[in-house]
């Protein structure tokens, strides 16, 4: 953090006497984190891709490419439709009951039990009332097991026309010139990506382990700047699902200061895990090289749309070397994960 500055002693013809706080980081002990991390290893499963995950991987792709036809007859399951409602209970409006040209599949079930069969049947410009029994173990606590009036009515109504899983199919989806080609591509895809959550869930049973044996004392100032950058990570979450901070804040009922008391301990185990690989790299003498650097500031700003503009705006010099801290931290999963190719 900054240094904090006050004068002591300030007077003509005097000494300036001043003095400088710093928060120094902490001395940490760590457990035998190479045995821990080897144990931890020897958990790795080899992630398999079912031929039902092929499949719907499939008829995910058909779906995304189906064309839309606006239709004049009543919805029927498998239609896209457009719809306005809204809820109450025992005759008092629901607070965020309501929505405008709600789209619908009929029979994703993505809406609560009922909802969308309720709509099967109805033409656009058609009105209807209905009331459904939220079940007892829905997600929103506030309206489980409590039954729910609703009005709605259906605006548009779409026919979607999925197209057929055949060569044609295929060669419109790119550099490919069959249904055996996608298969396997997809087939790859889908092994790659569980084997990225099976590296990721390695890598974090890894360090919360070797963290957990860990001896520190955490500063308060650290824990603090902390709980400021998990502020931070969900604001930018709930502006990117296009709710202001306030709304957000008044819809779980809690305040800033309510989350930093409820997430203190979690700061303080993101502070003790951050100590614990840092340690490793000194231990280890793991250092990034201004190629990895770069490599994590360029993957960074790509996943966040950042143009070089945007770049230029930011204090650089705390930008980069946030990321030296990431490059590092990479190179000290790397190192864990090939514990098992050493003795």
């Amino acid at each position: 953090g900054e240094p904090q500055m006050a004068i002591v002693k300030l007077a003509p013809g005097e000494d300036l006497e001043f003095k400088i706080t710093l928060s120094l980081l902490p001395p940490i002990e760590l457990p035998d984190y190479r045995a821990i991390a080897r144990r931890v290893l020897a958990t790795k499963r080899a992630p398999e891709t079912t031929a039902p995950e092929v499949t719907d991987a499939i008829q995910w792709l058909r779906e995304s490419r189906a064309k839309l036809i606006t239709v004049n007859r009543p919805a029927k399951l498998g239609d896209r439709v457009e719809v306005d409602f809204r809820a109450q209970i025992g005759g008092v409006a629901l607070e965020s009951g309501q929505s405008k040209n709600h789209p619908f599949i009929l029979g994703r079930g993505r809406f609560i039990p009922g909802f969308e069969a309720a709509l099967i049947g109805m033409k656009a410009g058609e009105e209807k009332s209905f009331t459904l029994a939220v079940p007892p173990g829905w997600r929103d606590k506030a309206i489980a097991g409590k039954a729910i009036e609703f009005q709605a009515k259906t605006n548009l109504v779409q026919e979607r026309d999925v197209p057929a899983w055949d060569d044609a199919f295929a060669k419109s989806l790119g550099n490919f010139s069959s249904v055996a080609e996608v298969e396997t591509n997809v087939q790859g895809s889908l092994r790659a990506e569980k084997e990225a959550k099976e590296r990721e869930r390695i890598r974090m049973a890894m360090v919360e382990a070797i963290a957990e044996g860990a001896s520190a004392k955490i500063p308060p100032a650290l824990a603090s700047r902390e709980l400021e950058k998990m502020l931070g990570e969900l604001r930018t979450s709930t502006a990117a699902m296009g709710l202001t901070w306030a709304d957000y804040l008044s819809g779980i009922k809690r305040g800033e200061d309510d989350l930093r008391r409820e997430w203190r301990a979690d700061a303080e185990r993101r502070v003790k895990t951050a100590l614990t690989l840092r340690e490793i790299a000194r231990r280890e003498h793991i250092q990034p090289t201004e190629e990895d650097v770069t490599s994590a500031v360029n993957r960074i700003a790509a996943h966040r749309g950042m143009t070089e503009e945007n770049l230029e705006s930011l204090d650089r010099k705390a930008f980069v070397g946030y990321h030296v801290g990431v490059a590092r931290n990479e190179k000290v999963f790397q190192w864990l994960e090939n514990l098992e190719t050493r003795k």
